[in-house]
């Protein structure tokens, strides 16, 4: 699979990259040990769930990364539509956040 460092999820996406590349690895090592313990065809049945959970879960992956940069190209063009809008819209939100945080510290 081709690497998606760029993708919109960034860090976070390369980070679950390796935790399900660690996990696979972790899997198959149980596949062993239960290949060991139960026989081979209890073995291959755990590598192919495996297998087959790691497809899952980069094809989750996959799909979140086109969701998050499909949402970011829709507010980039809300913004372009809408600048006024928007500035004012970000405006008021940092004045909720400053008052939240300033709270906290009261």
């Amino acid at each position: 699979m081709a690497d998606k460092s760029h993708a919109p999820l960034g860090e976070n996406g390369a980070e679950l990259r390796a935790q399900i590349d660690s996990l696979r690895r972790e899997v198959t090592t149980i596949a062993d040990v239960v290949g060991e313990i139960a026989g081979p065809a209890a073995r291959k049945r755990v590598a192919r769930t495996a297998k087959e959970l790691g497809k899952q879960a980069r094809s989750a992956l996959s799909d979140a990364e086109d969701y998050v940069g499909h949402s970011s190209d829709v507010l980039q063009d809300a913004m372009r539509e809408r600048p006024l809008e928007s500035a004012l819209l970000a405006f008021g939100a940092g004045i909720l956040v400053a008052k939240l945080f300033l709270s906290k510290h009261d």
